[in-house]
């Protein structure tokens, strides 16, 4: 008969004690460090996993949470018209198309019922919801994925040297080390290399500087205070200037960017807005709020100068 020795059990040490008598040379921290980063460990095990990329490129992305490097990316001139999977002629009341992280598709929005001799019946307007989406996969790549009408355009774009992509609040960006960024919408990923959309960025950030200084003299020139600088704005805001998204993409901040900041605040794409309301959402970003409502007042300036409006400085 072979008799056999059972080895003892070893247990994981969760008390401070138990990471005491481990000894620091084995851990090679002390034991208060050792046991907070397993406690740290523990708490984080209990919390729902993430899925992971490609997880969410293949599986059920309407009830999937998104790993924290996706972001949707707004559409600019791409469109869904030339999807005829989620494109009816046959519908009115079209509204602006809208960007998504799920697969396209057509969205159907109930406003309510008519009043008066149309009682009764219910308002509808349709959205052409595009998948277009990216994924931060590095600093140096950029994993995108948009549908057009040919299909799903999938590919990593490639930083080019001294740029990188990254998150912030108003979705993927390509940035610098000196802070100079551009979010791309779906149009420019798919029209233009990351060189390309680089450079575009630099175009912006002297545009930028531009309107600042502009913005910076006129208010030298004419030795306005803060309080008269916002007595104008009113007044400009009581003979009917509003800011629009044109507004704000004249003044060299990047449409993506202004698309995604409007989202955050509620505000919808092709409305127009009180240069007070704006101003006061701005927070953190009140230097380039400020800019878009500059813009919006040069050109409400030019229009009361002279006579009428042109629609193409709204859109």
């Amino acid at each position: 008969m072979v008799s056999t020795i059972s080895r003892p059990q070893v247990l994981k040490p969760t008390t401070f004690s138990d990471f005491r008598r481990i000894g620091k040379r084995k851990m090679g921290r002390s034991p208060a460090d050792a046991k907070a980063i397993h406690d740290e460990r523990q708490e984080n095990r209990t919390a729902p996993a993430r899925p992971s990329l490609m997880r969410f490129i293949v599986g059920r992305r309407w009830i999937m949470d998104r790993p924290h490097n996706v972001a949707g990316i707004p559409l600019g001139s791409h469109s869904g018209k030339t999807i005829d999977r989620i494109n009816d002629a046959r519908k009115k009341n079209w509204v602006a198309d809208g960007f998504t992280c799920d697969r396209s598709y057509l969205r159907v929005i109930d406003c309510g019922r008519y009043k008066g001799s149309w009682s009764g019946k219910t308002v509808y307007n349709y959205s052409r919801t595009v998948e277009s989406w990216g994924a931060v996969v590095s600093p140096s790549r950029l994993y995108y994925r948009i549908e057009t009408a040919t299909g799903v355009r999938s590919k990593i774009a490639k930083a080019p040297k001294g740029w990188s992509w990254n998150l912030d609040d108003n979705g993927i960006r390509i940035v610098n080390a000196t802070g100079v960024d551009y979010h791309p919408t779906a149009s420019d990923l798919l029209t233009m290399s990351p060189a390309e959309i680089a450079g575009k960025a630099r175009d912006n950030n002297r545009i930028r500087k531009s309107a600042k200084r502009q913005a910076d003299a006129e208010i030298r020139e004419a030795k306005r205070t803060a309080a008269q600088e916002a007595d104008i704005i009113r007044r400009a805001e009581a003979e009917g200037c509003m800011v629009c998204l044109a507004d704000s993409v004249r003044a060299g901040n990047c449409s993506a960017g202004s698309v995604n900041w409007g989202q955050r605040h509620g505000l919808a794409v092709g409305r127009h807005y009180k240069p007070t309301e704006l101003l006061a959402m701005g927070n953190g970003e009140s230097r380039r709020v400020a800019l878009a409502v500059a813009s919006a007042m040069r050109r409400h300036r030019v229009e009361m100068d002279r006579g009428y409006c042109i629609v193409a400085d709204h859109r």
